[in-house]
């Protein structure tokens, strides 16, 4: 079901309330810019947790690190804002993220998913991607990988996707005490929890993704 505009935009207003009572000097959100007094533990909840949840944006301490990492090792921020030349294309981007791409003004911003959100501009599976092969400069695809059957086939689209030269993004939940574990025969959501740490991820990455 895709999400309603509507929706989006009374979370919108519910976060940006909740930031007004946060307001501080002691952080300042790489995602949104919010400067405020503490992190908290998501949802409507206004209690404090170290490396927890923007009161601002909702982003969590990976998107924030990702925005951080984009900000240091790839061209986004250097002056690409309106050029048509530089593409970027976003794999089930947060909301907080998504917000922070969106900022930036980029002429040639594509969103994708296979759920039917209202911040996504298109449905794809990454194992058949409907786009233009080196189409996009940038591509991010940070948690997605541990949702996706195939994720072989996923990565595959990925280099597709990208152009000569250009910058994949990838990021999953890790373990560096094993190599990737995965069992396509564990397929109930109590089992993959057990298994996998999430009812909906599909594997353990190890560090042998590289």
């Amino acid at each position: 079901m895709r999400s309603h505009p509507a929706t989006a935009s009374i979370i919108d207003g519910a976060l940006a309330a909740r930031a007004i009572l946060m307001v501080g000097t002691a952080h300042r959100c790489s995602c949104c810019g919010w400067r405020l007094r503490r992190f908290t533990q998501g949802g409507p909840l206004l209690r404090g947790k170290p490396n927890g949840y923007c009161p601002r944006c909702n982003s969590k301490p990976r998107h924030r690190f990702l925005w951080l990492w984009l900000a240091q090792h790839t061209p986004l921020f250097e002056s690409h804002a309106g050029d048509p030349r530089f593409s970027v294309l976003h794999i089930a981007p947060a909301r907080s993220t998504h917000r922070s791409f969106r900022k930036l003004g980029l002429s040639r911003y594509v969103t994708a998913g296979l759920d039917r959100k209202s911040r996504y501009d298109l449905r794809m599976d990454l194992g058949r991607p409907a786009l233009r092969a080196g189409e996009f400069d940038l591509i991010v695809c940070v948690h997605v990988l541990e949702h996706v059957d195939d994720d072989l086939a996923a990565i595959a689209g990925l280099y597709e996707l990208v152009a000569p030269g250009g910058t994949v993004v990838v990021g999953v939940p890790l373990r560096s005490d094993q190599p990737t574990a995965e069992d396509p025969s564990i397929t109930d959501p109590a089992g993959r929890e057990a298994a996998f740490g999430e009812p909906d991820h599909r594997r353990w990455y190890g560090l042998d993704i590289v």
